[in-house]
């Protein structure tokens, strides 16, 4: 009878703990849906909160505090069309600044808000400082494919024939073209075209009038050594080519005359 009661006690235990853990992992359970449930709603309320925050104060006016000469307003209204962000409260001026500096004429930009609804830019271009093969090259050395049009005459016309096999530094080039151009200044000649062909041989219009030949190599010393003799050329206004690819003096074809001088190496 004795062992009898104790079995019953002890099925009874088990059941009472059986319906402990089931209660207990039942409780634990609705805590967890309680949970997810504020979560998704939390969710929700979040993301229709963020969603009204990016979009409160929307840009609708945009304002440039300098004229721009490349840069054209449509490209900016373009990319904050492209931004997901319009809200003038929400908007990244950082982001918005660096998706800008990837249009190649803008150097620097500068934007502030203006409330309720403005967004003004600064903005600073690239400036051309030459025209290759009829585009343009800008200061800070990169060549656009865009044709020059109106500016081409006040550029300098550089003429590279081999442009598989590109400067490496489009600005060393200009700059050594700058070089050779003070020189002849001195004399009051200027370079209106440089041409390098696809020998690398150099060559310059000089004054709309003749063509200088200076060739491959010693090009500085080839130059300065002509203005040192230029004074003492003959007929000037009738000049076709000088040709400076010599040990020493120049060839000189006239349009009506032709003398040389010496060898060329």
């Amino acid at each position: 009878m004795t062992n009898k009661m104790a079995i019953k006690k002890v099925s009874e235990n088990r059941a009472s703990s059986g319906l402990m853990d089931n209660f207990i992992w039942l409780k634990a359970f609705k805590s967890w849906i309680l949970l997810a449930v504020f979560l998704g709603v939390f969710f929700v309320l979040g993301k229709g909160l963020s969603d009204y925050y990016a979009q409160v104060w929307p840009v609708k006016t945009i304002a440039f505090t300098e004229s721009m000469k490349h840069v054209e307003k449509q490209q900016i209204a373009k990319v904050l069309k492209q931004q997901k962000v319009t809200g003038l409260l929400a908007i990244d001026l950082r982001l918005l600044q660096k998706t800008i500096l990837e249009i190649a004429w803008v150097k620097s930009v500068r934007i502030e808000k203006k409330w309720p609804k403005t967004l003004v830019f600064s903005i600073q271009e690239y400036q051309p400082i030459a025209s290759v093969n009829g585009r343009y090259l800008m200061e800070n050395g990169d060549l656009l494919l865009e044709k020059i049009i109106n500016e081409k005459q006040k550029l300098m016309q550089l003429f590279y024939e081999n442009m598989e096999q590109q400067p490496s530094n489009w600005l060393n080039l200009v700059k050594a073209i700058g070089s050779i151009n003070k020189q002849l200044a001195k004399k009051k000649l200027l370079v209106n075209e440089f041409i390098i062909d696809k020998n690398n041989s150099w060559s310059a219009r000089v004054n709309h009038q003749f063509i200088l030949t200076i060739g491959r190599k010693h090009q500085f010393e080839r130059v300065k050594r002509f203005a040192k003799i230029y004074s003492a050329i003959e007929k000037p206004d009738r000049i076709r080519t000088i040709d400076l690819r010599y040990e020493s003096g120049v060839a000189v074809d006239y349009s009506d005359v032709e003398l040389s001088d010496k060898r060329k190496s």
